[in-house]
């Protein structure tokens, strides 16, 4: 086993791209096998600031304000090599538009939180977005500063 032992490397600024897979031991055709999850921090990609905002409104809600950083996944294919390879094509792509004329959307607003994100807002409450089980309607309860502290003790 030693024979085999390798010092680890971290990756280098050109291997940017993180992929995340599982494996369900004793099971070889597990319905959730083939998913593969592709996750990119958004300041190693080659974008200027006008790219990046338009990638960012073409990626749309799978960008994770918190950690900066895009996550997407796959499930489309039964065979884990072809949900790989069709991640990477469609994040080719998505650079690629992001390059085409990103002056056309400098002015489209992009909101830079989640909403369902819990941090402090200017004002004297904080809102706490509650998704009903029909998926319909978002309800928005405000809390006071001071109830919302009492609540985190």
């Amino acid at each position: 086993m030693l024979a085999f032992v390798k010092p680890f490397q971290p990756p280098t600024k050109t291997q940017i791209l993180s992929f995340r897979t599982s494996t369900y031991l004793g099971e070889t055709n597990h319905p959730a096998a083939p998913k593969v999850v592709l996750t990119v921090p958004t300041k190693s990609l080659p974008l200027t600031n006008p790219e990046l905002h338009k990638f960012l409104l073409l990626v749309g809600p799978r960008y994770d304000p918190v950690n900066a950083q895009i996550k997407m996944s796959c499930e489309k294919f039964a065979d884990r090599s072809q949900n790989f390879k069709w991640l990477s094509d469609v994040l080719d792509k998505l650079i690629n538009e992001a390059k085409k004329d990103p002056e056309s959307v400098k002015d489209v607003y992009r909101s830079h939180s989640s909403p369902f994100l819990l941090e402090p807002t200017s004002g004297a409450s904080l809102a706490a977005p509650v998704v009903s089980c029909a998926f319909a309607s978002v309800e928005v309860i405000s809390f006071r500063r001071d109830s919302y502290a009492r609540l985190r003790e």
